[in-house]
């Protein structure tokens, strides 16, 4: 099982080659379903050299893991119950592990930091002593403002942390050329006039809460649905856990579930997906667990039954749509937005100048 690049990953891997030669940490910007995981695995293969790779679920761990032996690579991974550091040529680790270990990090030539955009793992940075650090990402921004003074605060960047950036094709491009499915985009009309913004700048948890478990919401999703969605595979994302067990009610006589922390048990996890996968009208409802990772490519419907204020999160769920798929027929999938998402950040295949 080999991969074999296409043409602009092999464009973009060639430009990341060349900019790691006079910059000691870029950050790779590649879209959502465009094949980020075929390129660092590439990579990985051509610098064969010791590489750390920092992942930010379990999930991730396994699912980076298993790639990577598929393709022949010496790997192993570093767990919570580990004594010693494996000593294998790449080695793939959860960044609370590595924070746990990291006067004990031995010596890389190179780090990998999948979904860089999180930060947590910068802090590591410090102690990957004469390492070259790739930090790949769909949305190279950020959300969190730091304080300045009483009046000001500024937005954080990528460029505190990295020195060069590296773009792939944007999703228009890929949609054009066939890599991507096309979002067809419709909309819930709703009052967000009760939505109130924290200092953090997303909105708040109680102000969620007010406008999407609401009556007159509620009802304009279940309508919405009733009218653009039933009998499709969809994904509904919320703001919340209690909201996933509300929504699972107003659509108690349809084939639904929901997938979160609290209604659910963590070993349910590969059971669901699993039911979700081979359920052509299946509703899945989740508070942000499959943004990432997830690659159930058959979704017909995104449902965003939710405001942020997060690029990031906004395109990282709008992408799960995009994927192609030959075991159904998907010209197009429905990106409804329940947010007022779009009027925030611009639509999903929107050119954006990262």
């Amino acid at each position: 099982f080999m991969f074999e690049l296409r043409d602009y990953q092999e464009e973009f891997l060639t430009e990341i080659l060349e900019s790691i030669k006079i910059n000691d940490r870029i950050v790779c910007q590649l879209s959502t379903g465009a094949g980020k995981t075929v390129v660092f695995t590439e990579l990985i293969k051509r610098l064969n050299s010791r590489t750390l790779i920092i992942v930010d679920s379990i999930d991730l761990v396994n699912q980076t893991v298993k790639t990577l032996e598929r393709q022949k690579i010496d790997v192993g991974c570093l767990l919570a119950g580990n004594k010693k550091f494996p000593t294998n040529l790449v080695v793939v680790a959860m960044t609370k592990s590595l924070w746990n270990r990291r006067k004990k990090i031995p010596f890389f030539d190179y780090c990998i930091y999948d979904e860089c955009h999180v930060w947590e793992g910068c802090k590591l940075f410090e102690y990957l002593k004469g390492c070259k650090i790739f930090g790949f990402t769909a949305t190279p921004v950020r959300l969190k403002r730091n304080k300045i003074d009483e009046e000001y605060s500024e937005v954080e960047t990528m460029s505190q942390w990295y020195d060069d950036i590296v773009c792939g094709k944007p999703i228009s491009w890929l949609m054009e050329h066939g890599y991507l499915i096309p979002e067809k985009n419709e909309y819930i009309d709703f009052d967000a006039t009760g939505l109130k913004t924290d200092a953090s700048g997303e909105f708040t948890a109680s102000s969620l809460k007010e406008v999407f478990q609401s009556e007159t919401y509620k009802n304009a999703l279940r309508n919405t649905f009733d009218k653009l969605c039933d009998g499709k595979k969809t994904m509904i994302f919320t703001s919340s856990t209690e909201t996933n067990k509300i929504y699972a009610d107003l659509f108690f006589d349809k084939n639904v579930k929901t997938y979160d922390s609290v209604n659910n048990k963590p070993n349910e996890r590969e059971e669901i997906v699993e039911w979700f996968e081979t359920t052509p009208d299946a509703i899945l409802i989740n508070t942000g667990v499959f943004t990432k990772g997830f690659d159930v490519c058959d979704v017909e419907v995104i449902l965003m039954a939710r405001a942020t204020k997060s690029l990031s999160l906004w395109i990282q769920i709008a992408g799960r749509g995009a994927r192609k798929t030959s075991k159904i027929e998907k010209p197009y999938f429905l990106l409804i937005d329940g947010g007022n998402n779009n009027e925030e950040h611009g639509i999903f295949s929107f050119d954006r100048d990262w």
